[in-house]
């Protein structure tokens, strides 16, 4: 077994390859195997490196070696992953915060911060100093003027959020095989979530059928348990019929001489025949046919 390197090796289907698990693999075929001689784009010269041996035979000129220096070592931890990725902060303080310059500006004056807050919420400060018989500085005051002026002239509310950076969607170049490609895609969307709409309004459907069967259900069961409807059911069901008895003439009569002279079973025989109450069976047809066959050779033979 050798082990070749392929390279772009396309997997077809109708192909059955043979897969190896490593500990099938033996290392001696491991040992064996040399891999192919790369072109690494340099020179064949190069490769050989004359130009270091000379500098190493004659000893002369130095070889460059790179420098090598002590790095900073990062103190890599492992990672955790986070219960959440999203952090909540508190709100700020309803109040100016002090940037470095306010920080500076108050050590140099000595004031303290509560009593520079509430500088700051001073309008007028003639009547402030006439009220609390306290002087201030005219560089405090400019200075405190000049925090209190808008940085921001915000006209809007829409640009409130101001670290979040506006993303901006460059489209892409168009051309027809991409025109084409979205066309073809919302075509089939389109009929993918068309059928998927009939599928509902179809169910929906059958819902509203099962509901109504389900409850004509409960009306014939509130019917057929109610005792008024069961007497109703029983009486038109189970009502014995009168049997109506069947007249054969066959019976009756002897032979057709008999027939002829009796008006009254002649006329009995033609009420059946116009308007019979029951249907004779194929037994029945034949005895009549048989009977008449009878009749027809006695008188005959007579």
């Amino acid at each position: 077994m050798i082990i070749k390197r392929k390279r772009n090796a396309k997997l077809e289907n109708d192909v059955h390859y043979q897969v190896l698990n490593e500990y099938e693999i033996e290392m001696s075929y491991i040992e064996e195997y040399k891999p192919p001689t790369i072109n690494t784009g340099m020179e064949a010269e190069e490769e050989k490196e004359h130009h270091l041996k000379s500098i190493i035979i004659e000893g002369t000129g130095k070889i460059p070696i790179p420098i090598v220096k002590k790095g900073r070592k990062l103190d890599l931890k492992e990672y955790k992953r986070p219960n959440s990725y999203i952090h909540w902060s508190e709100d700020c303080e309803n109040r100016i915060i002090l940037d470095q310059d306010d920080k500076k500006f108050i050590k140099q004056n000595g004031i303290p911060e509560k009593k520079f807050y509430e500088l700051l919420k001073v309008n007028d400060f003639k009547t402030f100093q006439e009220q609390h018989d306290y002087i201030i500085m005219d560089h405090v005051i400019n200075y405190i003027e000049k925090r209190r002026t808008k940085v921001l002239n915000i006209e809007s509310l829409e640009d409130f959020y101001i670290c979040f950076r506006k993303r901006i969607i460059k489209p892409p170049k168009k051309s027809r095989r991409t025109e084409e490609n979205v066309i073809n895609r919302l075509k089939r969307m389109w009929i993918e979530f068309n059928t998927l709409h009939n599928l509902y309004n179809c169910h929906l459907k059958r819902c509203e059928l099962e509901k109504e069967l389900l409850k004509t259900n409960n009306e014939i069961f509130s019917l057929v348990n109610d005792a008024r409807s069961i007497k109703r059911i029983s009486r038109r069901f189970f009502k014995k019929k009168e049997k109506v008895k069947e007249f054969l003439f066959y019976k009756s009569c002897n032979n057709l001489e008999e027939l002829y002279t009796n008006h009254a079973k002649l006329k009995k025989l033609k009420d059946v025949i116009s308007n019979p109450l029951n249907k004779l069976s194929g037994l029945e047809l034949e005895r009549e046919a048989r009977a008449l066959e009878e009749l027809y050779l006695k008188n005959n033979k007579q």
